[in-house]
């Protein structure tokens, strides 16, 4: 449980406390990667990383030392726990993710995947499915009206009085 042990230091709130050992570890999933983009939602903070971290040159900083940073990142700019995104291995796609995955290629797998759940909770997500063409918009449908009948049931005799003339004396 690198991952949890990592949270739980990270919005400890106290900054002098240990780094757990799991996630310093070389062989940890913990990467420099991960640490920057797991504040994605966050857009103060995202923006101040940006400027600084992206580019190649963040492999080369210690990851105790990035961990240490970004311990402070959170108490400096108050993020919440709730404000990071958590990311699962996707095991299942759907519609959306799959189009996704074919019309943006330069983005990773659990970046697409947040794609799909920020799209999800949107107040857009109808349109943005239209848009995709993943849902047809809904047509407006045309009722009949029932046509009522005036003489009630016609018969033979009734219709033929009304519609011809006959001539007496053939």
């Amino acid at each position: 449980m690198p991952f949890t042990s990592y949270m739980n230091w990270l919005f400890d709130g106290n900054p002098k406390s240990v780094i757990p050992e799991i996630s310093a570890a070389k062989n940890s999933p913990i990467n420099q990667a991960w640490l920057v983009r797991m504040f994605a939602l966050n857009p103060n903070l995202n923006a101040y990383l940006n400027e600084y971290f992206n580019n190649n040159g963040l492999w080369y900083i210690d990851k105790v030392d990035l961990m240490k940073f970004m311990k402070k990142c959170v108490i400096d700019f108050k993020v919440q726990r709730s404000s990071i995104p958590w990311s699962r291995a996707r095991t299942q796609t759907d519609k959306l993710y799959n189009v996704l995955r074919d019309k943006i290629v330069t983005q990773r797998d659990d970046e697409i995947s947040l794609l799909c759940e920020i799209v999800n909770r949107s107040e857009n997500r109808s349109r943005i499915y239209t848009t995709l063409g993943l849902a047809k918009p809904k047509k407006a449908t045309v009722k009949k009206k029932k046509t009522k009948k005036k003489d009630g049931v016609i018969t033979a005799k009734n219709y033929v009085e009304q519609n011809f003339k006959f001539k007496a004396g053939f």
